[in-house]
């Protein structure tokens, strides 16, 4: 994840060290076993197991290669990496579910920007799946955004404000762009599978975690 800063966190033991007093950190009521710290922009501190975290997140897997001592990663960027979003990212990899909240846009959203993230193409389908019925209009935690279309679905690339677009690897949102324009025949209920044939067309042209240079 961007911005995200190993900290040191004190001895290596069983269970995730405290955060160091007087940071204001409060603790996620869902999250509160394990060996692993994370600590969102919004000071919300989550521990979790790290054969979890290191196992199911290749964005987290290089943390594995950090000295054990260091057992906290603290975030910093508070558009993307916050209570909400690390809520979300946690909840898919620990539980594998998620359809429920991407009933609501915010989380179908945050979802796409995440699978997006972390090359996560069934995360992102789903969330697609979702999206497909939801317009940007009728989600108050979305719409304050500027640049949104109102009326317009809220994943379409067409629609999207700069903040969420500007997070989505290019890659992503080129797949999602050319999904939604390069075929007028597409549905809207077509659209996540001709969007993942897209990514596994890139995948197999590129390699898994290609981001062309511009110019190159």
């Amino acid at each position: 994840m961007p911005g995200a800063k190993p900290t040191p966190a004190g001895p290596s033991d069983p269970v995730a060290p405290p955060a160091p007093p007087g940071d204001n950190i409060v603790d996620d009521p869902s999250f509160t076993a394990g060996d692993f710290t994370l600590v969102s922009a919004d000071n919300v501190r989550f521990r979790v197991p790290s054969a979890v975290l290191f196992g199911m997140s290749s964005v987290f897997h290089a943390a594995s290669t950090f000295d054990l001592q260091k057992r906290q990663v603290s975030f910093a960027d508070t558009d993307i990496e916050t209570a909400a979003v690390l809520r979300l990212f946690l909840t898919v990899i620990t539980k594998g579910h998620i359809g429920p909240l991407l009933q609501n846009g915010y989380y179908a959203v945050l979802a796409f920007i995440l699978g997006a993230i972390n090359d996560d193409l069934e995360i992102c389908k789903l969330s697609l799946v979702q999206a497909g019925i939801l317009v940007w209009g009728n989600n108050s935690k979305l719409d304050s955004l500027e640049g949104a279309i109102s009326g317009a679905p809220i994943i379409h690339p067409g629609a999207l404000p700069f903040e969420i677009w500007h997070l989505i690897p290019q890659h992503y949102i080129w797949a999602l762009t050319r999904a939604s324009y390069g075929n007028s025949n597409v549905t809207a209920a077509q659209l996540p599978d001709r969007f993942c044939i897209l990514i596994r067309e890139h995948r197999a042209r590129f390699g898994r975690h290609h981001q062309p240079e511009v110019g190159a």
